[in-house]
């Protein structure tokens, strides 16, 4: 059941066909309900619930096209509580996307999909001539009431020479949907938002407005989780709804509309993005933050971070340097009650430039972190702000590094910042000489992912080894792709290392 799946060279018409196959059905003349099973049959016997939650994980193609093994199975399809729709799936053999439109309002039309709770269209060829056939889509959604909505039309915004799909009226008034994902899809209430039971919403590839958001705030009194996604046209995002507990901005970008006025747009090469929260438990910044200086305020409640973001400028480089000081300095200050923290390595990289620079750092103090991940390239460049995480996150009781290659690299902040860094990185542990107190204190647990034997991680291990003196255990995940013998040498150097903590476990999980 292959998305690659090649029905032969002499199809037959079938009268009653799944709606897949369009005009052109194909008929296996009976040979294989009837073909005689080498094993007997374990799974058709087994009750409808558990076939269609079976079923439910599969592309909906697969789906359709269980409607020939048997008379079992023939109008299972019709009743998953799960359905999905992609024209990714069907490139290899459809080139028309009307043909993909079509089959989507068959299917729907066939069956009665009484139980479905989730419905799925991704949509990525989605131009102005089809805005009918999605308009039926949504009213399926809303007919059937579904619980949980994803209409993604394209994820490049910024390519699309078209209009995005405008929602119809009639969905903003909707009491069954509890999850919402929307892309490129134009929100433009002209009333109130009424989505009483919804609890997730990802708005992605649009144009926002800041009172349309606020409609749709104050329309969802029980969201929970929202979504911000390569989007434009704001610049701030206050989230006064005490039930949004959770926000994420992936990806933002300030555009300047009027090309014609050449004059004043070196004066407006970046826009400013507030974030703000009052009830938030969890912030992910991510992405590219193009051409923006933004600042986060308001977020008291605020336990978790995630800022694996970068930025880049149209500034001098002077100006791009001091401007991404001064956006980490705030940032951080802001985010001084966080217990839980995720930082990328843009961030990391800023952060090295006040060391280097032997700047004090008292708004990077914290006493609540105690859960740090960093997500780095682990070169030259983020030593000194991995250094510097370590020396003012006073309780820190558990560090995760994941290391990834694609990450490294000189940063975008500014031509200055290659001048601090001539010396050899594999010697930079050897030499720290500061008082690390979570080392000396709190470190209890320590979690690498994909360590390259022979790299100068593997310093940095034998340095924590040697210095954290409550540390309990130490897990390693090295890279799937590497031989044996190369993890195996770099499994030994590690669990002969010297340990400052006698109660210290070193786990190297070796795979191939």
């Amino acid at each position: 059941m292959s998305d690659s799946w090649n029905p032969g060279p002499e199809p037959t018409p079938r009268p009653n066909s799944s709606p897949c196959y369009g005009s052109t059905d194909y008929d296996y003349g009976g040979d294989i309900r009837c073909c005689k099973r080498e094993t007997p049959d374990r799974i058709s016997p087994l009750p409808d619930e558990i076939l269609l939650h079976i079923l439910s994980f599969l592309p909906m193609l697969d789906v359709l096209k269980t409607d020939v093994l048997s008379k079992r199975w023939q109008y299972l399809w019709t009743s998953v509580p799960s359905i999905c729709f992609s024209s990714s799936w069907f490139s290899s053999y459809l080139d028309d996307s009307r043909y993909f439109v079509d089959m989507v309002n068959k299917t729907l039309v066939l069956a009665g999909w009484a139980g479905t709770r989730k419905f799925t269209v991704e949509f990525a060829d989605y131009v102005e001539e089809f805005a009918a056939d999605v308009n039926l889509w949504v009213r399926f959604a809303a007919k059937n009431k579904i619980e949980e909505l994803t209409l993604d039309l394209g994820d490049d915004y910024w390519s699309f020479n078209g209009s995005p799909y405008c929602l119809p009226e009639h969905l903003y008034v909707n009491s069954s949907l509890t999850e919402l994902s929307l892309s490129q899809c134009d929100l433009a209430p002209s009333g109130h938002v009424g989505w009483g039971c919804l609890k997730s919403l990802s708005i992605g590839c649009v144009e926002l407005d800041e009172i349309v958001l606020q409609n749709i705030l104050s329309g969802s009194p029980r969201l929970e989780f929202l979504k911000l996604q390569d989007f434009f046209g704001i610049d701030r995002v206050d989230i006064s709804n005490p039930s949004v507990k959770k926000l994420v901005i992936n990806g933002y970008e300030f555009r300047y509309d009027n090309e014609d006025d050449e004059e004043g747009i070196d004066d407006q090469v970046y826009s400013s993005l507030e974030i703000s929260g009052p009830n938030l438990h969890s912030l992910s910044i991510l992405g590219s933050l193009k051409n923006t200086k933004f600042r986060v305020t308001n977020v008291a409640s605020l336990v978790e971070a995630n800022l694996n973001f970068d930025i880049r400028y149209q500034h001098t480089a002077d100006e791009e340097y001091e401007e991404s000081q001064n956006i980490v300095r705030l940032l951080f200050q802001s985010l001084a009650g966080v217990q839980s923290l995720t930082i990328g390595t843009w961030c990391t990289k800023v952060l090295s430039t006040f060391d280097l620079e032997n700047v004090a750092l008292p708004w990077l103090r914290s006493k609540k972190r105690k859960h740090l991940t960093i997500d780095t390239g682990y070169d030259k460049w983020e030593l000194p702000g991995i250094a510097s995480l370590l020396d003012y996150s006073y309780c820190l009781e558990t560090l995760v590094i994941n290391i990834n290659p694609a990450f490294a690299g000189q940063p975008y902040i500014g031509a200055r910042f290659p001048d601090f860094c001539n010396s050899d990185r594999g010697s930079y542990w050897e030499i720290q000489d500061r008082a690390f107190w979570c080392l000396l204190r709190h470190l209890k647990t320590v979690k690498v992912n994909l360590l390259v034997e022979g790299g100068c991680g593997v310093k940095f291990l034998y340095f924590l080894l040697g210095k954290a003196r409550y540390l309990e255990k130490m897990t390693v995940n090295p890279p799937r792709q590497y031989a044996w013998d190369k993890l195996f040498r770099a499994a030994q150097k590690l669990l002969s290392a010297p340990r400052s903590s006698p109660k210290a476990v070193v786990v190297f999980n070796a795979w191939h």
